[in-house]
């Protein structure tokens, strides 16, 4: 019986630590609730994903199928958004302000280009440019970059 009583406050205390990262709870069953929503293309019905399940700096951000899992969810703090999965944040890559920018994950430092806000729509960054997927490509591993906000269809988000 102690056995079990162990194994039960140390999967709680797992579970309070988790909670306590934002990066979820464990359920009775054993499976991960997240904590972060959706980043989704109204255009394809895509979520914004860091590909390949990558943690590290650098990790290329791109369009897939939405499937709801840690790669998909993105949570928020004060401007960025944290992915779920490796606790880093949507970047501009180099601090790039210049259109066509592409993006990618980086550890959370709170500067310009991880700075993020909706406009309507519009998911726009602090340099007022919009997170777009060039050429309209509604294809999974579709690419993600900074562009000029016109209001185009490739360039509508929702959270889901």
């Amino acid at each position: 019986m102690r056995g079990y009583m162990a194994k039960r406050v140390a999967g709680g205390l797992g579970a309070l630590v988790l909670a306590g990262a934002g990066l979820g709870t464990a359920s009775a069953a054993g499976e991960t609730e997240q904590a972060g929503v959706l980043l989704v293309s109204k255009m394809s019905n895509q979520c914004l994903e860091v590909r390949g399940g990558n943690l590290g700096d650098g990790g290329s951000v791109a369009m897939w199928s939405c499937t709801g899992s840690p790669g998909q969810r993105w949570s928020r703090s004060d401007l960025d958004y944290r992915n779920d999965h490796s606790g880093k944040c949507l970047d501009i890559n180099d601090a790039n302000g210049a259109t066509g920018a592409g993006l990618n994950q980086w550890t959370c430092h709170g500067g310009s280009p991880q700075q993020w806000f909706f406009n309507g729509s519009e998911l726009r960054n602090a340099n007022n440019k919009c997170l777009t997927v060039p050429a309209a490509n509604r294809f999974n591993g579709a690419a993600v970059v900074m562009w000029d906000c016109v209001g185009a269809a490739d360039q509508q988000w929702q959270i889901g």
